[in-house]
């Protein structure tokens, strides 16, 4: 494996400016947080809107909105952005891989994917079981400072390193020249409807914040824009938008996971790599869903079940799972919504729904 990429000059501190995060962040109104914080298991007491779109997060963004707004992006960065459950998990795993030689031994001795591919608003979603749970796995210290300190963990590396990050945030929310640095910038979209499932089982796997629901009512609450990260539509327009720019891919989960091989080199050669035919089906073996599912579950042990919710963190990967779960009335109601969307946004998909 070879690598293309140039070297690359960073800022200074004289040449960094410091903005005020400029939308407005709003308590979500006392009565519909008091039904959602019912439907979790320690519940929600302090959620909030952000911006116009009204972004729907925890409380705790408010500290880390400025933070987050004014996060130094380097060139040489690496993002993988999108909402959550789309394919982000794979394709960090992909990119990490590919930066780092190929080092499988390197991925399982680190232990956490988030210690290698920290999430850049951790610290704002981030619940005290989870830390507690972190605490006390293997590798705990790291994989507790990044969920502690993410921001200020990447603003510490090396500055000749490539750093791989991700984040389930939408654009307006994520630093306003992060596409115009000239990083890369990977964004994965899916299937709404799978997109709502995977969601759910997420959730009912959430430490400290398990939805004990039903999938009807998860239903509602995705359409209503009640669930974290939430509106989709807004999230998916704003990587849309971006799409054209030489330094970003828009990527469909189902496309990648239909011709995952073409994934690898597609993606090797957007970060400047050159792998070998032996390199790629080192990858393809690896990343295929099934042998991918066992392998996370090596290198992330704290991501694996709870005894009591049969939900992996990295679960089925099927594209029409949804199919098992929406009832006639749902798919209706879905498609309607995602119709309306479509035609509002602009935003089109290479399959039908």
């Amino acid at each position: 494996m070879s690598d293309k990429s140039p070297r690359l000059n960073f800022m200074t501190m004289a040449e960094r400016k410091f903005y005020k995060f400029p939308y407005q962040i709003s308590d979500l109104d006392h009565e519909t947080n008091r039904e959602v914080s019912k439907k979790f298991s320690d519940g929600l007491p302090s959620l909030v809107q952000v911006g116009e779109q009204k972004m729907l997060i925890p409380g705790k963004f408010r500290d880390e909105a400025e933070k987050l707004y004014n996060f130094q992006v380097r060139k040489s960065d690496v993002f993988i952005v999108g909402f959550p459950r789309s394919g982000t998990t794979l394709t960090q795993e992909l990119v990490w891989l590919l930066v780092h030689n190929l080092d499988f031994a390197k991925a399982k001795a680190k232990n956490s994917l988030i210690d290698r591919v920290p999430l850049l608003e951790a610290r704002a979603v981030t619940t005290e079981k989870t830390l507690a749970m972190c605490d006390s796995c293997p590798g705990g210290p790291d994989s507790l400072k990044n969920h502690i300190s993410s921001i200020e963990s990447l603003a510490q590396m090396d500055t000749t390193a490539t750093r791989i990050i991700k984040s389930h945030l939408q654009f307006s929310f994520l630093p306003p020249n992060l596409v115009s640095t000239g990083c890369k910038v990977m964004y994965i979209a899916r299937n709404p409807k799978d997109v709502i499932v995977s969601m759910y089982h997420l959730q009912r796997n959430s430490h400290g914040r398990e939805f004990v629901g039903s999938f009807e009512e998860f239903f509602n609450y995705f359409l209503s824009d009640l669930i974290f990260f939430t509106p989709y539509w807004t999230h998916l327009r704003e990587g849309w938008e971006r799409r054209s720019r030489n330094n970003f891919r828009f990527l469909y989960y189902e496309e990648i996971t239909r011709d995952l091989r073409r994934f690898i080199v597609e993606t090797a050669d957007f970060l400047g790599k050159e792998l070998t035919e032996e390199e790629v089906q080192k990858l393809y073996e690896t990343l295929s869903f099934d042998q991918f599912k066992k392998y996370i579950s090596e290198t992330d042990k704290q991501l694996n079940s709870k005894e009591n919710v049969n939900d992996d963190f990295v679960r089925k990967g099927k594209v029409g799972d949804y199919k098992n779960y929406f009832d006639d009335e749902m798919n209706e109601r879905a498609d309607k919504w995602i119709d309306e969307h479509l035609k509002l946004t602009g935003v089109e998909f290479p399959f039908e729904f």
